[in-house]
């Protein structure tokens, strides 16, 4: 009979889900939206990009999404899973119209977005795919939860939510490095020290130097940081997080485009206009109308 090694696996192995594992953990999900769509053939969307990801798991009926020039043709048991600012549209068949489950959900980290994006989709034609049974089975618990709503239930669809993120990661991984590693200790410190100035003081003036105080480091290794971590120095980062709070702002209030922008401590409504078409490809008021139902 031929060894079978079982308890000394290879660690290369195992190296991929410890570092999933991390990176997930690092993370805050928040469900921005969830519904149930069945036989309703008006169950559909025009041509939109959205700032949040969306996952929706088809049960029943056809469902057709297009996506970067083609019209996939979905159905049972497949699984869309939509990254943030991907232009797409949905339709149904009149006729049999699709039944799905679908979730919008965000990061209280937008800095980590695109980290997040490569590992779930690394390619358009990657959105579309089978789901697992096990996918599927956490779909449900999700749902089972949203709708019946008990003490918790956001807690709890929220843990579930990041079980189906991991599974459909895994689903498409092949390498260890695909997974960002984990600053070392104090580094990693610096780093949220840094984030966490960002977060609490958007709307007040922000430069490297304050962040270098408030990070405990230099100009430079602050620089570096940031750019292992997200690919970007520190204050595209900040612009970044000021353009996310706008966007949330726009789906979740009635405040002005003037308004928003003095509370994310963006110059003007012009200049956050201006932003915002340059990453969503649509102003302030036509992004809070496509995304009223949110």
């Amino acid at each position: 009979m031929p060894d079978t090694p079982l308890l000394h696996s290879d660690p290369a192995r195992h190296e991929i889900p410890d570092r999933l594992s991390r990176f997930l953990s690092s993370l805050t999900f928040v469900i921005d939206a969830f519904g149930h769509q069945h036989d309703d053939p008006r169950a559909e969307c025009g041509l939109r990009v959205l700032g949040d990801f969306e996952i929706i798991c088809y049960r029943g009926g056809i469902g057709r999404v297009f996506l970067d020039g083609v019209w996939h043709e979905v159905g049972e048991g497949k699984v869309v899973i939509l990254p943030p600012y991907l232009p797409h549209e949905i339709r149904t068949d009149p006729h049999d119209p699709h039944d799905n489950y679908w979730i919008h959900f965000d990061l209280d980290e937008p800095y980590e977005q695109d980290s997040l994006a490569a590992l779930l989709v690394p390619t358009v034609g990657s959105c579309v795919r089978n789901a697992s049974v096990s996918a599927r089975s956490l779909v449900e618990a999700i749902a089972l939860q949203m709708l019946t709503m008990p003490p918790g239930y956001r807690a709890a669809a929220e843990g579930l939510l990041v079980a189906l993120v991991a599974e459909l990661i895994r689903s498409v991984y092949e390498r260890a490095e695909a997974v960002p590693s984990p600053a070392d200790g104090h580094h990693a410190a610096m780093i949220d020290r840094a984030l966490r100035y960002i977060s609490g003081h958007l709307a007040e003036e922000i430069s490297v130097p304050l962040l270098c105080a408030e990070a405990g480091c230099g100009k430079s290794l602050l620089t570096e940081l940031f750019r292992e971590r997200f690919g970007r120095p520190p204050m595209h980062v900040v612009r970044w997080a000021r353009l996310r709070q706008a966007e949330r702002l726009l789906r979740s209030t009635d405040l002005t485009v003037g308004e928003i922008s003095a509370r994310v401590g963006i110059a003007s409504a012009f200049h956050l206009s201006s932003l915002f078409r340059e990453r969503y490809g649509m102003a302030p008021s036509r992004y809070r109308e496509q995304t009223r139902y949110l």
